[in-house]
Formats: structure tokens, sequence, C-alpha cells
């Protein structure tokens, strides 16, 4: 009886020191990156401008990385792109509380890779919040913003970009 826990533990063991090794070995895997660029309306207060950049960015890479796991995406700046990633520009049109009370993020979508440039469209995410309390408005900002965003991955996927 005692030999057969001692090997159910040296099992158990090896096992757990194995696993890490393999969990490394999976995220050792290549990464596809994909390059994204946000470019907002003029808005006087510059501070202001950089934050609905970054959220933007950050809803749109959220909804991408979590349809397409291999996927790693990351924001450029002006001229700091890589030339061997592709990058996709993304041009807020509006992101507005519409007369209805519905929360709605319109970006257009162009595609730069050494092939060339490839406009994708125009993308939208709307969510009501018509009977919701103000408290919940940055959220349904960002659900929007997240809805557009799968939109774009899915359009992706479709023309084979990603």
């Amino acid at each position: 009886m005692k030999t057969f826990r001692l090997f159910a533990m040296i099992t158990l063991l090896a096992g757990s020191l194995a696993l890490p090794a393999h969990m490394a070995a999976a995220d050792a895997a290549p990464k596809s990156v994909l390059q994204v660029r946000v470019v907002a309306p003029f808005v006087f207060d510059a501070i202001r401008e950089d934050d609905i950049k970054d959220t933007l960015f950050f809803r749109v890479r959220d909804a991408l990385e979590t349809k397409h796991r291999g996927l790693e995406v990351k924001q450029v700046d002006g001229g700091k792109a890589d030339a061997k990633a592709p990058v996709l520009t993304l041009s807020l049109v509006n992101w507005r509380v519409t007369h209805m009370g519905d929360i709605e993020c319109r970006f257009a979508a162009e595609y730069s890779s050494a092939d060339g440039k490839r406009s994708l469209g125009m993308f939208e995410g709307t969510t009501s919040s018509l009977l919701r309390s103000r408290a919940f408005i940055g959220t349904d900002f960002e659900r929007a913003a997240e809805e557009a965003g799968r939109r774009l991955g899915e359009a992706l996927s479709k023309q084979g970009l990603i």
C-alpha cells in the first residue's frame, strides 16, 4: 500500500513539473502582429483626444484578441510603425449618444501592408442606454466600441487578412 501511495505521489509530482514546460511551449508559439493606429477628430483638449484614442484602441484590441487568440495587437503612434507588420488605421467618425439615447461608435478602417493599402469600410457598434442610469454611460461607450471591433475582426477574417 505504501508503494502505491509513493508511486501516485511521484506520478503527480512528475505531471506537475511537466505542465509548466508544456504551457511555456504553447506561449512560445509565434504570434502574428497587427499594428493599430487610431485617428480621432480634432478636440480642443489634447489630453481628452489621447484618452479617446487609447480607449478606442483598447476596446478594439480586446475584441480582436478575444476572437483571434494567436494575434498580438499593438498601438502605433505617429511614424513608429514596424515596416514588417501590417498597420490597421482606424479613423473615428463619431462616438456619441444619439437623440434616441443609444451609444454609437463608428469608424473607418484601412489595412496597409507590404502589398499595399486596402479600405475595409465603415464599422459601427451601437448599445442602448435609454433605460440605464448615467452611472453606466462609460461602460456603454466601451460596449459600443467592442461591438464595432468585433465586426471589424469578422471583416478581417473574411478577407483573410488575419
